[in-house]
């Protein structure tokens, strides 16, 4: 688990870069969605889950229906399904939609 707490940072480096690092978005969130709540699940503590969800939200900026529709597809069910629910939730409070 060294270097989680770089995390935040590489992704917003990752985000203004996004052009560049777009395929491989996908797979960072599947490493995320994995070690937090797929078969490997309780891998790293709550502390540390909401520390990298918000780097998992920059993530999802870059995802296309292209990328969300491959997650889907590769995940396990119990990641998939936190997928799911971080989806969700990203779309509800973080999507910029142009409205005030």
């Amino acid at each position: 688990m060294c270097g989680l707490h770089f995390f935040p940072i590489r992704v917003i480096e990752l985000v203004s870069a996004e052009a560049k690092f777009t395929k491989y978005v996908p797979h960072l969130i599947a490493a995320y969605l994995i070690h937090a709540g797929g078969e490997q699940g309780g891998e790293i503590t709550d502390t540390v889950k909401e520390s990298l969800l918000s780097g998992v939200y920059l993530l999802l900026r870059l995802c296309t229906e292209h990328e969300t529709s491959f997650l889907n597809a590769t995940l396990d069910e119990c990641s998939r399904q936190l997928f799911q629910v971080i989806l969700s939730d990203y779309q509800k409070l973080h999507k910029y939609r142009g409205k005030v």
